[in-house]
């Protein structure tokens, strides 16, 4: 069979393995090769060769032929070559075929990278700070706002617990944030909400409000995922809005309104306890006259000055309060009578000096 016989016969047929002379009349085996590989990448194609010619062997094995069998052979031999060959022809992968792979994980590469960027710099838009902990409660990631919330980087925050940025000397905030962070990695709860102050790197105070959310796979948490929001404005206008709703602005005393609220709570702790509790109800001889003579300011340099003299003699439990226009009440918890009077006689003389 010439070499042009045999390649009309392979591209008109199907072959698991094609047995192919080195030396063909009419084409060389190197061309017949070629012509095989080039329409069947993964065609396993074993060579014979006559003892002198090896080299050429070897070359066509470079070529992409699977194996190389020396003339003359037995049969025993030639069955053991083409078993070989059988089964490699199961694992040949052809070049175009590699390159094909190699290029398609490449793509995929680039396309995981440009997701991962973009992601990367969504999260260095927000303004809300975006964590995740590992499974010890300890942070392996933070975006940009986190730094520029606090002024900490990335090498003084990560393996940090989020429980040591807490402001306050007393460690309250801390055990207060660690008590919460448990209860998710020990997978009592999947999410919590909590509001505390945190401490930048320059010890300054800051509230925040933290959402945790637990990590869950493989049936356990693996971490947790943190958004974090400064309400730093808000938290100060909702203490400001509650001291205004409880404080009287010109003294800044109590005010009616928590006087009563006071005044039920200590009755009711009387009842139930048999505790004993004192009042005091004071206002101001003549004060209209004050008022009409000299004017409303001076006036109220007045309420001012008695609000800070009986200040400043009063006990740390008891409760000062203004209830009215020249009206003051002082509720003295815990107090029998003769104590009572004793104090009640200790202001008057004071507003009377």
């Amino acid at each position: 069979m010439t070499g042009a016989q045999g390649i009309d016969a392979f591209l008109n047929g199907s072959f698991d393995i094609v047995l192919l002379d080195i030396q063909l009349p009419g084409m060389s085996g190197c061309e017949v090769l070629n012509r095989i590989l080039l329409h069947k990448p993964e065609q396993a194609v074993v060579i014979m060769t006559a003892h002198g010619s090896t080299e050429l062997a070897e070359e066509l094995l470079i070529r992409g032929a699977v194996d190389f069998i020396p003339k003359p052979f037995k049969g025993e031999q030639l069955r053991r070559v083409l078993a070989i060959a059988a089964q490699r022809e199961n694992y040949l992968v052809s070049n175009a075929q590699f390159e094909e792979k190699v290029l398609t994980i490449k793509r995929r590469e680039e396309q995981y990278r440009e997701l991962s960027d973009a992601h990367t710099r969504l999260l260095n838009h927000l303004s809300t700070v975006v964590m995740e902990l590992d499974n010890n409660g300890c942070i392996k990631f933070t975006n940009k706002a986190w730094t520029q919330l606090t002024d900490y980087g990335n090498d003084e925050t990560l393996g940090s617990s989020l429980a040591d940025f807490a402001f306050g000397d007393d460690g309250n905030a801390r055990r207060f944030v660690s008590h919460n962070l448990n209860l998710l990695l020990e997978g009592k709860i999947t999410s919590k909400r909590i509001e505390f102050q945190l401490a930048t790197k320059s010890n300054q105070p800051i509230w925040v409000e933290v959402q945790f959310n637990d990590l869950f796979r493989k049936g356990r948490v693996a971490g947790i995922t943190v958004n974090l929001d400064n309400i730093d404005d808000r938290k100060k206008a909702e203490m400001q809005l509650s001291h205004l709703a409880s404080h009287d602005t010109l003294t800044n005393l109590y005010n009616r309104h928590y006087f009563d609220k006071e005044l039920t709570r200590l009755a009711q702790t009387a009842r139930g306890q048999e505790n004993i509790h004192a009042l005091l109800y004071l206002d101001l001889d003549h004060f209209k006259v004050i008022n009409d003579t000299q004017g409303h300011h001076q006036g109220d340099v007045i309420l001012k000055e008695v609000a800070d003299a009986i200040g400043s003699v009063k006990r740390e439990e008891d409760v000062f309060c203004r209830v009215g226009g020249d009206e003051f009440a002082l509720l003295l918890p815990r107090t029998q009578k003769d104590e009572a009077r004793k104090i009640g006689r200790q202001i008057c003389d004071l507003l009377q000096q």
